[in-house]
């Protein structure tokens, strides 16, 4: 999970755990793209507003490492138009804020292969 708002980090790895995930955390892109590196999670929820380094550069960084990066980039409806464009650099999906537990755990488990 990234994303610099610690309270939306704790409550989505919150809601992760609970169902038995694993979860790990960076608070912006260039410190996502490192933990990306050493632990290649099995899925990444990526915050659309992230300090460092932009969405974008930080998907496309996560892609280049490895090209099936499962990448979900999470957002409001005023930022669909850069939400698009994480999808054309890779993203697998896209989540509109406000997370819900359904939706986000629906969501992790297809991408981690336990739907």
């Amino acid at each position: 999970m990234v994303d610099d708002a610690a309270f939306a980090r704790r409550k989505l790895a919150g809601d992760l755990r609970e169902a038995g995930h694993q979860v790990l955390e960076a608070d912006n892109g260039l410190s996502a793209i490192q933990l990306y590196e050493r632990e290649r999670p099995a899925v990444v929820f990526l915050n659309v507003q992230v300090p460092l380094l932009d969405v974008v550069t930080t998907l496309r960084e996560m892609r280049r490492m490895d090209s099936e990066a499962k990448v979900v980039v999470v957002g409001g409806p005023a930022e669909s138009a850069l939400l698009f464009a994480t999808l054309k650099a890779g993203a697998v999906d896209f989540i509109l804020k406000p997370l819900t537990k359904s939706r986000t755990l629906a969501t992790v488990n297809k991408l981690a292969g336990r739907a």
